[in-house]
């Protein structure tokens, strides 16, 4: 089922995605403060967040270690990649979102939410991934589509920057074969 998001807001996106499952192992690649995964330790999830720096979470596993050098060892229900893909050079990330998908347990699910081409960064760092739902789609083109779209957020203040929009693509899919 393909839905595109009207929405603008990343906290509700994230909740549409994923507030309905239930995985019981998760694997979220560039943790940064937990917001994707965080919601699943009350679900009873096993949590395995990856990162440069530890975020200091009570009930997640966490792996200190830079995620385009992390083996993914095991298979998972669900595996996100929340802002952090658009960080790596384009074929760096697409072999990262390949080693996600044959990570990822039958029937389960795989999210990332990214910056695409119409957001201001894209500029500085073009042969980054900054890909687009439709760009997202073809990745997954052997998956089910849950939920997948493109939105420009509200303002937004971070990092010592002025007020900001950012451009983000987003995609929720699922595993349909072994």
């Amino acid at each position: 089922m393909l839905k595109l998001a009207k929405k603008r807001d990343i906290n509700e996106v994230t909740d549409d995605c994923l507030n309905d499952l239930s995985p019981k192992k998760v694997l979220d690649l560039g943790i940064g403060n937990g917001r994707c995964s965080k919601r699943f330790l009350q679900k009873g999830s096993v949590i395995t967040g990856i990162d440069l720096e530890n975020p200091n979470i009570l009930g997640i596993n966490f792996i200190e270690k830079d995620i385009t050098n992390f083996d993914i060892k095991e298979n998972y229900d669900l595996i996100i990649a929340s802002f952090v893909l658009h960080f790596l050079n384009l074929d760096i990330s697409k072999k990262i979102v390949e080693k996600m998908k044959e990570s990822t347990e039958f029937k389960g699910y795989n999210f990332i939410l990214t910056m695409n081409k119409k957001d201001d960064s894209f500029k500085a760092k073009k042969d980054n991934f900054f890909l687009n739902g439709e760009d997202l789609k073809e990745l997954y083109f052997d998956w089910d589509i849950i939920k997948i779209g493109d939105f420009e957020t509200d303002f937004e203040e971070h990092g010592g920057l002025k007020p900001h929009k950012h451009n983000v693509s987003f995609i929720l899919a699922r595993k349909v074969s072994r």
